[in-house]
């Protein structure tokens, strides 16, 4: 479970589940503890019967941070398949999970990068790229320093995806830069989880456009978010620090 893998130039067609089901990960990944490049795939037809699940699933628990490097890009993510767009039938583009099984044992990464990816078609519901820290007491299931970078992530034509980029729970040092974000709800949206939550993040030379925050950070930790395209030359809108803005909202922190 230490050597290198590398999974490239391949095209996935649906999910691992039953043809009645459909569910299941298109690709998962687990407690792999040696380098992983996973690149240049073409995903599609992923959700189209399924509960809900995610494209790729990279998770860890039980053990320990896993500190080798993890590269996810140049992935190319349809994600308007199916017929319904509800929370029962949800899905991420790219989903990292921290302590998985939602325990207090060591289950972290340390050295990811997600990068230039394209994930495209989001619907309702339908969701860009996570990282979510499931553990019960922070610390065991955070990821530290993740680099994401470069990606693009848009709705289907008609409809708004439920958000591009998002951090739930405890992670520490984000690196949000050089993104492109259309036609979600939240661009960037930052949550608590399990009473944990993200500090140290920053967010710059991005695009993000959104139909109801640019930055939704619902923490008490500061995003450092400068130099983004938020619709308009007058900057995001807030309003106590920018009422006169026009480009999209964005929270207090």
């Amino acid at each position: 479970t230490d050597g290198k893998v590398v999974f490239d130039h391949n095209v996935i067609h649906g999910g691992t589940g039953t043809v009645t089901s459909g569910v299941g990960n298109p690709v998962l990944v687990e407690k792999w503890m040696g380098p992983l490049e996973l690149t240049n795939n073409t995903l599609d037809d992923g959700i189209s019967n399924s509960e809900s699940n995610d494209q790729i699933y990279i998770m860890n628990h039980d053990g320990n941070n896993i500190a080798a490097k993890y590269l996810i890009s140049g992935n190319t993510i349809d994600m308007g398949w199916g017929t319904t767009y509800d929370s029962g039938h949800r899905g991420i583009g790219i989903s990292i999970v921290g302590a998985q099984v939602g325990n207090a044992i060591a289950g972290g990464f340390t050295n990811i990068e997600i990068s230039n990816n394209i994930i495209n078609n989001l619907k309702p519901s339908r969701r860009g790229i996570s990282l979510w820290n499931n553990s019960s007491n922070g610390t065991a299931g955070n990821i530290a320093n993740a680099i994401i970078s470069g990606n693009v992530i848009s709705n289907a034509p008609g409809y708004s995806g439920e958000f591009g980029i998002r951090i739930l729970g405890q992670a520490t040092g984000a690196q949000i830069n050089n993104n492109t974000v259309s036609g979600v709800d939240n661009a960037l949206l930052i949550t608590p989880y399990n009473g944990y939550q993200a500090s140290s993040i920053s967010a710059h030379q991005n695009s993000l456009l959104a139909t109801s925050f640019g930055v939704n950070n619902t923490t008490t930790s500061i995003v450092y978010a400068i130099n983004n395209w938020w619709g308009s030359a007058s900057g995001p809108y807030h309003a106590t620090l920018n009422p006169l803005g026009t480009g999209d909202k964005v929270s207090d922190n």
